[in-house]
């Protein structure tokens, strides 16, 4: 994240779904968006060398930002008028083991 994005607290980073126009979708209405929490966990930038060739990224997640980013994702669905909402957990990779920070 860069430091300007910090000065500003930039934390929420959304990301809108819409089926395209002229393209086959099986939901042509899709109205979409994702929310990530955008300052913290690998994001954070904290690193450092541990040994020459070997770098360690911290991986922070704290409840407050959870809870922040969460909140403002709902608020954003409740001032759209959204009949649903939901909130889930993204993997990025096949290891399927959930770490105490990817639940909090």
């Amino acid at each position: 994240m860069s430091g300007c994005a910090k000065a500003l607290d930039l934390y929420a980073n959304l990301r809108p779904i819409h089926a395209l126009p002229n393209i086959p979708c099986r939901n042509p209405n899709l109205d979409m968006w994702s929310f990530r929490e955008n300052t913290e966990s690998l994001y954070s930038g904290l690193e450092h060398e541990v040994v020459p060739g070997v770098v360690e990224s911290l991986k922070i997640i704290t409840e407050k930002a959870s809870t922040r980013i969460a909140r403002f994702a709902f608020a954003f669905a409740r001032a759209r008028t959204a009949r649903r909402s939901r909130c889930a957990q993204s993997k990025h990779h096949e290891d399927v083991r959930w770490t105490l920070s990817e639940v909090l």
